[in-house]
């Protein structure tokens, strides 16, 4: 008995000092992909003047450019830098037994406003968002009548936008972007011709552009 122990210790230790040692194979570690840490937007919009310039005259809406910067923080979160020019003109008409009085005015505004945004996904390539902006905006107005007077006027204040839109991808780089947006600003351009300022101004818009993840 105690041979047959001996000899079975004998041919397993010989089985194991013939095995080759065979190195482990390290296995493939998936990162999650990180979210894209910057965007760039251009876009162009309209926005429709929700109250007259001046009081009882007429309503100016706009035309707008405006870049935006999008910097995700996560796979919802985003700081985002906005910059943006808006232009309008409006007319106004009045009649009297004497004639016809028509004056035209014309906006200018520069506007730089900071803000946030949470985007989430609702399907394959569709995203809907909602963000805010807050900033500084520069209002200017010239008008003119038919009577040859001609005035100018500028006032720095608050801009400020809320919105709500989508973002469908084109690619893995590109997408395109809509949105509707609330915006408008506190500047009151004051004429030293006219005793009365201009009216704070603010906007039902939309906005369509493409945007460009880097």
């Amino acid at each position: 008995m105690k041979k047959t122990a001996l000899l079975a210790a004998l041919l397993v230790s010989a089985v194991y000092a013939g095995e080759e040692l065979v190195p482990a194979t390290p296995q493939t570690v998936v990162t999650p992909a990180a979210p894209t840490p910057f965007a760039l937007e251009a876009t162009a919009g309209y926005n429709f003047a929700a109250r007259d310039i001046f009081k009882d005259t007429t309503k100016v809406s706009t035309v707008s450019a405006d870049l935006t910067g999008v910097w995700a923080q996560d796979e919802n979160n985003a700081v985002t830098l906005r910059f943006g020019y808006a232009y309008g003109d409006g007319t106004e008409r009045y009649g009297y037994d004497w004639g016809v009085y028509k004056a035209k005015y014309h906006v200018n505004n520069i506007y730089l406003m900071p803000g946030y945004r949470y985007t989430t996904p609702v399907a394959d390539g569709l995203n809907v968002f909602a963000g805010v902006n807050l900033g500084v905006n520069n209002m200017n107005i010239k008008a003119h009548d038919n009577y040859g007077i001609k005035v100018h006027g500028s006032n720095w204040g608050f801009a400020y936008a809320a919105e709500l839109g989508v973002t469908i991808d084109l690619s893995d780089t590109t997408y395109i972007v809509a949105a509707y947006q609330f915006s408008g600003n506190t500047a009151k351009p004051k004429f030293s011709e006219w005793g009365e300022p201009a009216r704070q101004q603010y906007y039902h818009g939309l906005r369509l552009g493409v945007g460009c993840k880097f």
